[in-house]
């Protein structure tokens, strides 16, 4: 990942998603990250602001409704890293693994190398699609588990 030389606002006029007036606009009412400003106003969707991050950080875009994650990857004892760094292991190609994201940086690249002791990429995909796979796996695991709990003797001593 390379340093970011371009402003997440003029990344957005640039690709035609908000005009230049929008975003003088919106910067003097916003108040934290203009990207996360704009989503909440509705003026860009979390696709266009996904593409502006990766355009912003050299980086690609996936979805993850198209193109699932490898789920072997998914390790329950993470799911905090996940939730509080907003990443899920998306592939693993030899010593090459992948993350999907919606906050690319170089904090969670080193955490992610130093955690798992490889080299790693992100990619950034949407908030909405990142929350959407947290959901379906929490079904599947609450699913597993009731299935599991339901073959167990209901005493241990039977």
């Amino acid at each position: 990942m390379t340093t970011a030389t371009l402003r997440l606002g003029d990344i957005l006029v640039a690709e035609g998603a908000i005009t230049r007036p929008t975003l003088e606009q919106a910067m003097l009412r916003c108040v934290g990250r203009i990207g996360d400003f704009l989503r909440s106003c509705g003026l860009i969707d979390g696709r266009m602001l996904a593409r502006a991050l990766a355009t912003q950080q050299q980086l690609t875009t996936v979805d993850l409704n198209r193109h699932a994650p490898d789920d072997t990857l998914y390790n329950p004892s993470d799911y905090t890293h996940y939730q509080r760094l907003h990443y899920i292991p998306y592939a693993v190609n030899g010593t090459l693994l992948t993350l999907a994201t919606t906050e690319p940086c170089h904090a969670l690249q080193r955490f992610a190398e130093a955690h798992y002791g490889c080299h790693v990429q992100l990619m950034v995909t949407t908030r909405r699609e990142l929350n959407a796979h947290f959901t379906r796996r929490a079904a599947t695991t609450s699913t597993r588990i009731a299935r599991l709990g339901l073959r167990r003797p209901s005493h241990p001593c039977r």
